[in-house]
């Protein structure tokens, strides 16, 4: 198997991992996971991090609040350069 194969390897055995929220994620271990695949995957662990709070907006109440909360989060977005985000 090649450096690259057991790399992808790595990130579909974490998928479902990386789709929890990060309180979900109960045991010490399953936090570790995600954490030792973003230093592989810095780009992977930027858009974690960016989905995170993203899941407050569905949240929100008030109207204000997130077109504030969606400004600012396009606004990281746009800094980050993640394709697929934009």
């Amino acid at each position: 198997m090649t450096g690259i194969a057991r790399s992808g390897a790595k990130v579909k055995a974490h998928k479902y991992t990386l789709f929890k929220r990060r309180e979900e994620v109960e045991h010490k271990a399953q936090k570790d996971k995600p954490d030792s695949l973003f230093k592989l995957y810095p780009t992977l662990g930027e858009a974690y991090w960016l989905k995170i709070p993203f899941d407050d907006f569905w949240e929100m109440k008030e109207e204000q609040q997130a077109e504030m909360f969606l400004a600012d989060w396009c606004g990281q977005v746009g800094e980050s350069n993640i394709f697929p985000f934009i």
